[in-house]
């Protein structure tokens, strides 16, 4: 099959700068595959879709072509995840990669950097009530479809949503801080392996139309290439399973001008200038169908010899992230949640003044000592007259709390040593058993005459060591007894407890 020749219609530009940073994202396949169904790209559209949506998915196995169903049902207060809820996925899959493997179930932004990476100059209101409606979107849309599960190569029915769960701290409306917590199903997922590697680098501020070809055409090309190892393969797509499956529901146009100059031509070409493509074009397939063939281009083959050697781990950015922003948020939300008994709190914006005292907390404390600080605080809180609405009114009960701390510390540090007192003593008697039963053996394993003769022995060295000794018997019966302990080998107390330990 030949390359596909360049449509007139797209003319050739330019070749931009090439990024050449390594910038490792991982990606779970299930998600691409779902993303086309589950996002709405064209923003008017969104907003006007509230209803659920069924789809049906022809998936390729090995033996035949699966036909799976596949419903989306969004919040009818939320609405259909759209744009900014797509931007939002990417930098949660980008921040996963940054954390590296084993992955982790959650992810922490701060303000600036959740802007930079949704494409945000700045962040005011207004971006800030956009974010917490595509945080909601992917946090309420409900997903039933198959997903393919690596780990036992079977497609198994599920009902799940993307992100389980969200928080949020500001002030003045304005979202400072937040983390998302992923499902879990995703996150074993990626920790099977299930995905392909991308340089987010060769995706930074695209649109995400464009963004999901790049993605969509790197991973078909890739398991092309993976198989055939030949340069010049091209890759097909019917132009209407584009619209419907890769890019959110895209009205499927009738006229190939339209398709290019109105619709994806743009979006191509930046593909073709990024150098993912080499080449591409468009042709009628059918009376009212068109088939797209691309070519890949250099930066496709850099990446994937960059990339699919096995996959490298990842860097690990994890525990500084957790320190400083999920778990400050964690602790406030373990509050309300104890305040109000209310588990669903993924509609509120805590105070950043909350979570700087639940940070400055941390900085001295372990989270599950916190949790009992808490714990004291809302149970002191129920006692007393003044009502107390936010965490910063545990700050009252923290000093009472500290010295109940170091007494529950000392007392607990004093049951420790009375336990390892108590243990070794346990111990000890346990040996001692244990050396008599095997010195009554030993004398059974032993004639007479050698008893005899370790006695007399004993007799004498107890007799010039200790001369008219009232306890000679019992020092002569213990010389008896080390000489036989010699004899049968049996371990002293310290090689006991050591092999007792070791098992």
């Amino acid at each position: 099959m030949g390359k596909p020749e360049k449509p007139a219609e797209v003319p050739s530009t330019p070749d931009l700068a090439l990024p050449i940073e390594e910038e490792r994202l991982f990606h779970e396949i299930n998600l691409l595959r779902l993303e086309g169904y589950y996002f709405c790209l064209d923003p008017k559209a969104a907003k006007r879709q509230r209803a659920k949506r069924e789809f049906v998915e022809r998936i390729k196995a090995p033996e035949d072509v699966l036909e799976s169903p596949i419903t989306i049902e969004p919040n009818p207060n939320y609405g259909y995840p759209s744009i900014v809820a797509y931007k939002v996925l990417q930098a949660i899959m980008k921040k996963l990669s940054e954390y590296g493997y084993p992955v982790s179930e959650s992810v922490a932004f701060s303000q600036r950097e959740l802007g930079k990476l949704i494409g945000r100059q700045s962040f005011g209101g207004k971006d800030s009530r956009e974010l917490f409606l595509a945080a909601r979107q992917l946090n309420t849309t409900s997903v039933w479809c198959s997903l393919y599960d690596k780990e036992t190569k079977a497609w198994k029915v599920a009902t799940f949503y993307i992100v389980e769960s969200c928080l949020f701290s500001g002030k003045k409306n304005q979202i400072s801080q937040c983390v998302f917590k992923i499902n879990p199903l995703i996150v074993k997922s990626l920790n099977n392996r299930y995905s392909f590697l991308i340089n987010s680098a060769r995706i930074d501020r695209l649109e995400p139309i464009t963004t999901a070809l790049y993605k969509h055409l790197f991973y078909h090309f890739s398991n092309i290439y993976g198989h055939a190892k030949d340069r010049g393969f091209v890759f097909h797509k019917d132009y209407a399973d584009i619209c419907t499956q890769w890019l959110g529901g895209l009205t499927i146009l009738k006229h190939k001008s339209k398709i290019l100059g109105e619709q994806l031509g743009q979006h191509i070409k930046i593909l073709k200038e990024r150098r993912l493509i080499s080449a591409f074009s468009l042709e009628k397939r059918t009376e009212d169908g068109f088939t797209f063939t691309f070519s890949p281009g250099r930066s496709f083959f850099e990446d994937y010899a960059r990339f699919y050697g096995g996959h490298a781990e990842l860097p690990f950015a994890r525990a500084a992230d957790r320190r400083r922003l999920e778990q400050p948020m964690e602790l406030v939300r373990y509050f309300y949640k104890k305040l109000y008994q209310m588990e669903d709190m993924d509609d509120l914006i805590f105070s950043d003044k909350e979570v700087e005292f639940a940070a400055s907390l941390l900085e001295k404390h372990a989270f599950e000592e916190l949790a009992n600080f808490v714990d004291y605080g809302v149970h002191e809180i129920r006692n007393i007259s003044y009502d107390v609405k936010t965490f910063l009114g545990l700050k009252p009960h923290y000093p009472a709390f500290l010295a109940k701390l170091q007494t529950l510390t000392a007392d607990k540090a004093r049951a420790r040593e009375q336990q390892v007192t108590q243990a070794n003593r346990d111990l000890e008697d346990r040996y001692r058993a244990f050396r008599k039963q095997q010195l009554e053996a030993a004398r059974h394993g032993t004639t007479a005459e050698t008893l005899a003769e370790f006695e007399r022995a004993a007799k004498e060295q107890v007799a010039t060591a200790h001369p008219n000794n009232i306890a000679a018997n019992i020092l002569v019966r213990l010389h008896v007894e080390n000489q036989l302990a010699q004899k049968f080998h049996i371990p002293t107390l310290e090689q006991w407890k050591a092999k007792h330990l070791a098992s």
